[in-house]
């Protein structure tokens, strides 16, 4: 079809309103309250810890006692974790402590390659636990 002249063909645009339903994601931030004794505090006596530990031992256990257990959610870290938090419910101080060849702080705690145990600070001096097999074992004193 011929136009007349002086007009130009333009293409008509149709404009249609679409609704679509998009999903929205909001991310919430929740606060997480955790009671702490106010008065954490260190074992005043070796006495007072080996009964803790008494009382404790053999609650918070690894899936193996194998020193060369390597199941990545429940190792000798995950169980360091657990018992520091254990100690704090029952206001104490214990920190997870890194084990190398058997050795923390030149003493000799047993165990083969690098694990995690815990110590605690009793008095003048650093006592090392073995969570697994309970034992306790002075690390000496290394405070004034």
């Amino acid at each position: 079809m011929q136009l007349p002249p002086g007009t130009i063909e333009v293409e008509k645009v149709v404009y249609e309103t679409v609704t679509q339903d998009v999903p929205v994601y909001v991310i919430k931030e929740v606060e997480v309250v955790r009671e702490i004794p106010i008065e954490a505090r260190y074992f005043e006596s070796v006495k007072e810890f080996e009964n803790w530990v008494e009382n404790n031992h053999g609650l918070i256990t690894v899936g193996s006692t194998s020193f060369t257990s390597h199941d990545p959610l429940n190792d000798c870290e995950d169980q360091a974790d657990r018992w520091q938090m254990r100690a704090l419910d029952d206001g104490y101080l214990v920190s997870a402590c890194p084990v190398k060849n058997g050795m923390v702080l030149d003493t000799n705690v047993g165990g083969i390659g690098y694990l995690v145990g815990l110590w605690t600070s009793i008095g003048n001096g650093f006592w090392y636990w073995e969570p697994v097999t309970g034992e306790i074992t002075k690390l000496g004193v290394v405070r004034d």
